[in-house]
């Protein structure tokens, strides 16, 4: 029995005649059918698109004004570490920064200067070097201002 080869021209023929392929051509109708729905699909994401960005956009610069905003969550104290002799391996030192969020500011001017002069009290500084210091912070989501390392408990009360 003779074996057949399937030759890669052939591959869209699918009737023989004596001894030649005849090739069958698709239906005009099928190529309009695939572009419709190639035209629709994109119909649809370039109308999404729109949605999103025309009559949503203030949802989303919301959240992403959010998602950029800094959150600090404080745990509760864990405890010593010990190793298997039950001697601590780490101790915990407290690191009590002052940190100013110049965006945290209140807006009003008589506001403002009284939280500039409890910190003149803590800093030393006058009320000038603090207008001075917050106009050159930008005022960013995440720009913060370091006042003070290392406080005492009592400038912690004064706070």
């Amino acid at each position: 029995m003779k074996k057949r080869e399937i030759l890669f021209e052939n591959i869209l023929s699918d009737k023989t005649g004596e001894g030649t392929l005849i090739e069958v051509l698709l239906n005009r109708n099928v190529f309009n059918a695939v572009f419709t729905v190639i035209l629709v699909i994109a119909a649809v994401a370039v109308s999404y698109l729109a949605f999103f960005s025309l009559v949503k956009n203030s949802f989303f610069v919301k959240k992403a004004v959010a998602n950029m905003s800094q959150v600090l969550i404080e745990g509760g104290e864990r405890g010593l570490i010990l190793d298997r002799f039950d001697r601590p391996l780490l101790g915990n030192i407290p690191s009590l920064n002052l940190i100013l969020l110049p965006q945290s500011l209140p807006e009003e001017i008589r506001e403002t200067s009284e939280v500039l002069k409890a910190l003149r009290l803590i800093t030393n500084l006058e009320e000038d070097d603090w207008v001075s210091l917050l106009s050159e912070v930008k005022t960013g989501a995440k720009n913060r201002l370091l006042v003070k390392k290392n406080l005492t408990l009592e400038e912690i009360k004064n706070v």
